[in-house]
């Protein structure tokens, strides 16, 4: 996957979610995915940020269980090209690359 990037910025963590995800585990077994042993969570970052004027959230984020609501976090704009038949598209999403404190 190519990866276009832009500069990392700093958020705040507004608000955190930590859930069991029966529904997920549903969807998977509906779309005939393996279900991962054990118990299946979703955690949801909510950050805010200067830069951007609407929050951000991110769902199931690596690191997310180090996070707490007051913690700044730096996330990155980041745009891949979807691999499949025919031309590759791009997608953008944000990416947590780290727990600051």
């Amino acid at each position: 996957m190519e990866n276009i990037g832009t500069r990392p910025v700093e958020a705040v963590v507004v608000g955190k979610e930590v859930a069991d995800a029966p529904n997920f585990a549903l969807g998977m077994l509906i779309l005939g995915l393996p279900i991962p042993m054990g118990t299946v969570e979703r955690c949801t970052l909510t950050l805010e940020t200067p830069t951007v004027r609407e929050p951000i959230t991110l769902v199931d984020p690596p690191n997310c269980r180090d996070a707490e609501v007051g913690s700044r976090v730096q996330i990155k704009l980041v745009t891949q090209m979807r691999p499949g038949p025919g031309t590759p598209s791009p997608y953008t999403e944000w990416q947590l690359l780290r727990v600051l404190n």
